[in-house]
């Protein structure tokens, strides 16, 4: 059975009377078993670790260079379409002969 002590706010700590729960023991195992996966868990890294600031590092780098490797495919692709518009600009001009 569990027991609970109320307090009284005015004297402090001092349990003035106890109450016994009505719940069997068995229902109450149930119950938290049943609302245990909806619990979070906050852990709060230290962030003086050196260990923490690394993998933040690593995880930072992989980011910028999937991030850059994807930029330097449309880039070069618009560095091509740039050229290719030039060449046509220069053909048009030769065209008309100026």
């Amino acid at each position: 059975m569990l027991a609970i002590y109320i307090q009284d706010a005015v004297e402090g700590s001092r349990p003035e009377e106890i109450m016994e729960s009505t719940v069997d023991a068995n229902e109450w195992k149930l119950e938290v078993e049943r609302v245990t996966p909806s619990l979070k868990v906050h852990i709060r890294t230290d962030n003086k670790d050196w260990r923490t600031h690394v993998d933040q590092m690593h995880t930072h780098r992989d980011g910028i260079n999937t991030a850059l490797s994807e930029t330097k495919v449309s880039y070069g692709g618009i560095i091509v379409t740039q050229h290719i518009e030039r060449y046509q600009l220069s053909e048009d001009f030769e065209l008309w002969g100026c």
